[in-house]
C-alpha cells in the first residue's frame, strides 16, 4: 500500500496538531494504517518531553520522538532519554543571564524539567497544557526568579515566546559571538536557542541511521524554520497550506494547511489508492 515508504517524520505544533492542540481523525487514522504496514511514525518537535508525550500517544505515533528541536530523543515506553545534546555549559548561563537583564520570560529545558524563569502570566501555554491532559502526563514547570534558581542544571534549549524584535536582534547577535550556540526560529514569534549542531534534520539523520531506515524513503512534514534542516534532507517533503515557510522550499510539496488533517492528504497524494 505504502511501497517505498520506511518512515514518517511529522512536526507536532502547527502540522500534526490543529489550533485545538489535537490530531485531525482523518491523521490518526492514516498514523494507524502506517503502523500496520511497518511504517515508522516519528514525531519530531521543539516541544520538551513533558509536553510532547500526550500529543505523541493522541497521535499514535512511535514512542521514540525527537524532541527539543533535535536536542533529544526520549522513548515513552522507557521512560528514559535515549540521547541529549546540551548546549554548551557556560555558553548557556550566559545567554540566560542575558535573558534575566532583558526581562522577558523565558524556558530552560533541561533533562528533568521545564524551568519558567521571568515573569510568565497566569494560564500560559504550559499551565494551559497540563490543565488539558490526562493526569499521568501532568509534570508541571518549576517557576523561577533568574537562572540562579536552575541549580546550576545543564541546558538543552531555551525557549522564548513572543520576542519583541528588538529583543530578537540582541539574542541573534549574541548567538553570533557565541560558540556552540546557535538560534533559530520554531513558531510564530518564538525563538530558541540551542547548541550549534543541533536540528531537527541531524537528529532525524542519526535516528534514521541507528533504525536502519532510509531517508531516502521518508516523508517528512513541518511548517515553520525548524523544520527546514529534515525536510531537505527527506525523500518526501510536505509543509502544510499557509504555513511559514510554504512555497519558499524548493522540491516540497504542499499539503491541506494545519487543523485539516495534513498528513492523510499528503499520503493520498503519494499514494492516490489509499
Amino acid at each position: 500500500m505504502f511501497g517505498g515508504l520506511e518512515c514518517v517524520a511529522a512536526d507536532l505544533d502547527g502540522t500534526l496538531l490543529g489550533p485545538d492542540e489535537l490530531p485531525g481523525e482523518a491523521d490518526r487514522a492514516a498514523v494507524r494504517a502506517l503502523s500496520a504496514a511497518g511504517i515508522r511514525v516519528v514525531a519530531v518537535t521543539g516541544r520538551h518531553p513533558h509536553i510532547a508525550e500526550w500529543p505523541v500517544r493522541l497521535a499514535g505515533c512511535h514512542p521514540a520522538a525527537i524532541c527539543m528541536n533535535g536536542a533529544a530523543v526520549y522513548d515513552f515506553a522507557a521512560g528514559a532519554y535515549r540521547a541529549v545534546e546540551y548546549m554548551p555549559g557556560e555558553e548557556a548561563y550566559r545567554a540566560c543571564r542575558l535573558l534575566d537583564r532583558l526581562g522577558a520570560p523565558y524556558a530552560a529545558y533541561a533533562a528533568d524539567a521545564i524551568l519558567l524563569a521571568g515573569a510568565w502570566e497566569a494560564g500560559n501555554f504550559y499551565e494551559a497544557h497540563f490543565s488539558r491532559c490526562g493526569s499521568r502526563f501532568r509534570h508541571k514547570p518549576v517557576y523561577c526568579r533568574d537562572s540562579a534558581d536552575f541549580g546550576g542544571r545543564e541546558i538543552a534549549d531555551l525557549l522564548l515566546p513572543g520576542v519583541p524584535s528588538e529583543a530578537a536582534e540582541v539574542l541573534r547577535a549574541l548567538a553570533g559571538r557565541m560558540e556552540g550556540v546557535r538560534l533559530v526560529s520554531s513558531s510564530g514569534s518564538c525563538v530558541d536557542l540551542c547548541g550549534a549542531g543541533v536540528s531537527k534534520g541531524a537528529a532525524l539523520r542519526e535516528y534514521c541511521r541507528r533504525e536502519g531506515l532510509s531517508l531516502a524513503g521518508t516523508l517528512a512534514l513541518g511548517d515553520e524554520e525548524n523544520d527546514r534542516s529534515m525536510l531537505e534532507i527527506c525523500g518526501h517533503p510536505f509543509v502544510p497550506e499557509g504555513s511559514a515557510i510554504s512555497g519558499r522550499l524548493p522540491g516540497a510539496r504542499v499539503t491541506a494547511r494545519c487543523g485539516r488533517d495534513p498528513l492523510a492528504h499528503a499520503l493520498r497524494a503519494l499514494f492516490p489508492a489509499w
